[in-house]
């Protein structure tokens, strides 16, 4: 401080220290990555309930995740090339743990840990991509229909290698037809009055076609 007649001073060096962790987070807060790939690092950070971030001891994670389908797992190498495990330690002297994430479901999964004493979380959002087209899969039941008559729709769709639909890429020309000797013919009317066709096309944008 400075005082009327003070040419010098004295200073106290005040050193706050962070309260116990209560809250893991978690970031980036979003990312994106491919189907069946290696997602970047992320980065697990345990702080306290100012956001000052804990250093004390060291603490174990139990990371957590809300996908739906497929396969799903957390990573210690950043390639994933390691047994899954869903256990992160965070080191004495560290506030910070880096993990990797890997699944082949496309859709966006919650990435959220517990740990002793921790009350809040804020968790990351991964959004799982699909990945290139890889095969064309008949996603409508088998049909029956009466000689002369017309079937219910049947569609066609373009998957990745782990059954995603993609609409990432652009158009594609499917042909059409059959194996048996009945004579079938293919319509892209639902009455099947309009001419017959022999291809139908998933634009670009669509995973799918229908006839």
């Amino acid at each position: 401080g400075t005082a009327s007649g003070i040419t010098s001073t004295v200073k106290e060096v005040l050193t706050l220290t962070p309260e116990a962790a209560d809250t893991l987070v978690f970031s980036p807060v979003a990312q994106s990555v491919a189907s069946d790939a290696c997602s970047g690092a992320i980065t697990v950070t345990r702080r306290d309930a100012f956001g000052n971030p804990v250093t004390t001891g060291a603490l174990a994670v139990t990371l957590t995740h809300t996908a739906t389908g497929g396969t799903f797992g957390f990573h210690a190498l950043a390639n994933c090339s390691d047994v899954a495990s869903p256990n992160v330690s965070i080191a004495a002297s560290a506030s910070t743990a880096p993990f990797y994430a890997k699944g082949t479901k496309a859709e966006a999964v919650d990435v959220d840990g517990t740990a002793t004493g921790i009350t809040a979380t804020v968790k990351e959002v991964l959004t799982i991509d699909p990945g290139a087209a890889f095969q064309l899969v008949f996603t409508t039941l088998a049909r029956s229909i009466t000689s002369g008559g017309c079937s219910a729709v049947l569609t066609a769709q373009r998957q990745d290698a782990n059954g995603n639909p993609v609409t990432s890429e652009g158009l594609i020309t499917v042909a059409i037809g059959d194996t048996g000797t009945s004579d079938l013919t293919f319509s892209t009317n639902s009455n099947c009055i309009a001419g017959t066709v022999t291809q139908v096309d998933i634009l670009a944008g669509a995973s799918s076609a229908d006839f």
